[in-house]
């Protein structure tokens, strides 16, 4: 993620509605192409970002600038079960999303290290609270649309009682790992997540950028 532009119109963040799954499944699929979460297909992305704005340790944001969705980023104050939670909230359209594409062995086996990754973190003694996802459209970047998204984040993590909230950054992507370091992240730990180097971050709840 570059650097925002100081000079753009400045961005405002509100909580995502149903309206807005479809196009945070966009800039899901645009922004982390090369995660497998993408390759479920955006009816799944926008039936996940349902069920995790629905989920009640859980939130979706939304940064609007210029009239119009430019930015999401997805949270949880435990990620412990959260997919299953979400997986039984809304199984049978989660389900649908990802047919014929979660039948192929490499997708399976992918699907159940997700489900084993809350799992995983607990053995590591990691913060169970995790920015999930975040991303900005790059035609519409600018007016400090990611820093004030996890500025609202850290606000919410303070409110449920959160010391400091983690972050899961593929080891190769340069832009993500310097932005999450300019807004006081520091690097906990690394291990191999579907396949792939991943650094896990961390910023306690205090330290809002």
């Amino acid at each position: 993620m570059p650097p925002e532009s100081s000079s753009a119109t400045t961005a405002t963040v509100r909580p995502m509605t149903a309206s807005d799954a479809s196009e945070v499944a966009r800039l899901h699929a645009l922004t982390i192409s090369r995660g497998f979460l993408s390759r479920l297909g955006p009816r799944f992305l926008r039936e996940l970002y349902i069920g995790i704005e629905e989920d009640p340790e859980s939130a979706v944001w939304v940064a609007e600038r210029d009239g119009g969705v430019c930015g999401y980023l997805a949270y949880t104050a435990n990620v412990s079960g959260l997919y299953r939670r979400v997986l039984r909230a809304r199984s049978w359209r989660l389900f649908l999303g990802m047919i014929p594409r979660v039948l192929r062995p490499s997708m399976l086996r992918n699907v159940l290290e997700t489900l084993c990754y809350p799992r995983t973190q607990e053995a590591m003694h990691l913060p169970r609270a995790e920015l999930l996802a975040i991303g900005i459209d790059p035609q519409r970047q600018g007016g400090g649309a990611g820093r004030r998204l996890v500025g609202v984040m850290l606000e919410r993590a303070a409110a449920d009682g959160v010391d400091c909230v983690k972050v899961v950054v593929g080891g190769e992507l340069d832009g993500a790992n310097a932005f999450y370091q300019r807004l006081g992240f520091s690097r906990l730990t690394e291990f191999e997540h579907h396949g792939r180097l991943s650094i896990i971050y961390a910023i306690p709840v205090q330290s809002a950028p």
